[in-house]
Parts: C-alpha cells; structure tokens; sequence
C-alpha cells in the first residue's frame, strides 16, 4: 500500500529549513559592501554640495538683475506716460521735448538721454520749465550710439506738413544692475505710445 505522505516535508524538515532561512537572514552586510556603499554616499553628497554653492554664489546675481529690470520698468512706463499727454512733441535719438499742460498752463517737459557715457552706461534727466534743475528719471542705459532711445513716427497733415504720431522707446539695461561684478547681458526694454492728443490739433 502507498505511503500518502510519501515525499511531503515534515514539520522538522520545514523547521530546518526555516531556521537556516533566519540564519542567513542574521548576517547583514560585509565590510566591501558597506565600503562600497560609503563611497557612493560621499560622491552623491559632495555633488548636492557642489550644486548648493553654486546656487548660492548665482543668487545675488539673478536677485540684481530682478531688481534692475524692474526699477528701469517703472521708470520707463513712468516717461512715457507723462510724453503720451502731449500735444507738441519733438523727438531725437536720445531726447524728447514734449510740451503738456499742467494745472491749465504749457509746460515743456524734457528727457536728456544724450549724456557721455560713463563706463559704457547713460543717464536719462528730466528737466521742467518753471522747475530749477534735473533729476533722474532712468539710470544705468546701456543703448549704444546705433540704438537709439527714441523713434517717431511721422504723417504729413492736410497741409503738408509732418507731425509725430507714433514714439518708440527703448532701452538696454545692464543684467548686473549696481553690482560691480555679475551677468555681462543686457535685457532690452521695448515700449511706445501714441500721442493722444496730437489729433485734435491736426
């Protein structure tokens, strides 16, 4: 008669092979692996710290240019907004003399691009009749002679005779701002306006 049991493991085999299972389980990592394993951390960390540092050297930089972009935006949308109310205007490369009325009277109202360049950089002035002096309205412009700030537009009137319509405005400006040391672009301005109020007099 045939053994049913016959080639099942008994409970003391599987309690063998069990135990050998654990055995082998309890003897964790040799010393090559574990050296191996060290080395790998080392290189995987010094690189994270590698990349940390220059993240932070690039910080200052990046932050600067933010800064000096948004400071030569304000001021830019700040000009052309004041010359889009004129209703007399003549422009040249580096300069807009535009005449406004404030509080009722005429005023004429000019931005002076056309300063030397000091250390490749300009400066835009605003001067205003009845107001001594100048003052700064964009600082650190780095358009070359070939660029200029200023473009117009121009179409002759029904006597022939032509008058601004349309004012470009551009500027460069340094990426590195007031820092002595830092990003050799340039980021480029590019705006403009009509002049609202040139076509009621033509």
């Amino acid at each position: 008669m045939l053994n049913p049991w016959r080639g099942k493991p008994t409970v003391q085999t599987m309690a063998r092979a069990l135990s050998s299972r654990l055995h082998r389980d309890e003897r964790g990592f040799s010393l090559v692996e574990q050296l191996v394993v060290c080395a790998g951390l080392t290189i995987i960390l010094a690189a994270i710290l590698g990349l940390s540092e220059v993240a932070t050297k690039l910080a200052p930089t990046d932050r600067e240019r933010v800064h000096a972009v948004r400071d030569a935006q304000v001021s830019l949308d700040k000009m052309t907004r004041e010359l889009r109310t004129a209703h007399a205007i003549t422009i040249e490369p580096f300069k807009a003399t535009a005449t406004v009325l404030k509080n009722g009277a005429a005023t004429t109202v000019t931005y002076d691009c056309s300063g030397a360049a000091v250390n490749g950089l300009r400066t835009c002035t605003r001067a205003q009749t009845g107001i001594s002096g100048t003052t700064k309205a964009i600082e650190r412009i780095a358009n070359p002679d070939a660029r200029p700030v200023f473009t117009a537009q121009t179409r002759n009137d029904t006597a022939g005779n032509p008058w601004t319509t349309y004012v470009r405005t551009l500027i460069e400006v340094p990426s590195k701002g007031e820092r002595s040391t830092g990003g050799t672009s340039s980021v480029v301005l590019d705006d403009g306006f009509y002049l609202r109020n040139v076509d009621a007099l033509h």
